[in-house]
């Protein structure tokens, strides 16, 4: 949330000495911006021009956004100004004391609070921060906590717990007992030669034709002499 503060009405609410306007102003500034830097805030005060001749001038103190409203601008109508260029201007929040402010404000649409009020929230948030960043400091260094045994592992942990029924017995005996046959079973199978391959059937060879003769007399005469060369 955008805070505008009423730069003169906070410096002449809370002056503390009377000194020169310039020095007060500075000092107002310096404890503003650590008021500020300690609750973790931001903020934007807004100052009439210190000077006729000197344009519009903006810097920045820490988180303390300081603005200087150009010649024959004053604060309240830079405050106002701005709120009416936002498109949300809900979320703006005026600190002034001016009362007349507070209403032009409220009538733009955006929220304001005294000055008092939110110098004590602003130093309540201080002081929050500063309690935290204590408690963190002061923090035990944090031990790694084992990580978180699955569910998976957690019923399987609990089923070997839980005593063997006689059907679960019998199932897991016999299933070592096939362990146990299959491990000695393997190596026998390796000893064990080669199958040996089936021989095969002689393919049986055809008879020779008999050659062509040119007459039947040829023919017989050809066997009479293979006859012959047998018999003898």
């Amino acid at each position: 949330m955008p805070v505008l503060i009423d730069g003169y009405n906070l410096l002449f609410s809370y002056l503390l000495s009377h000194g020169e306007l310039k020095q007060e102003r500075e000092k107002m500034i310096v404890s503003l911006a650590e008021l500020l830097k300690k609750a973790k805030k931001e903020a934007t005060v807004v100052f009439d021009s210190h000077s006729p001749k000197t344009p519009a001038t903006r810097g920045h103190f820490g988180s303390l956004e300081i603005i200087f409203t150009d010649q024959g601008e004053e604060a309240d109508d830079y405050i106002l100004r701005k709120i009416k260029a936002s498109k949300r201007p809900a979320l703006y929040l005026v600190v002034t004391g001016d009362k007349k402010l507070a209403e032009r404000a409220r009538r733009l649409l955006a929220k304001t609070i005294s000055i008092k009020e939110w110098l004590q929230l602003t130093v309540k948030q201080a002081e929050k921060q500063a309690l935290l960043e204590k408690e963190e400091r002061e923090k035990p260094p944090s031990v790694a906590k084992p990580p978180p045994v699955q569910e998976k592992q957690v019923q399987e942990r609990q089923e070997k717990k839980k005593p063997l029924s006689e059907e679960e017995y019998f199932l897991q005996a016999f299933e070592e007992r096939y362990r146990q046959f299959e491990a000695v079973k393997k190596p026998e199978q390796a000893k064990q030669p080669r199958a040996v391959q089936k021989k095969k059937k002689p393919v049986p060879t055809r008879k020779a034709q008999e050659p062509r003769y040119a007459s039947e007399e040829e023919r017989w005469l050809n066997v009479f002499l293979r006859r012959m060369k047998n018999n003898e």
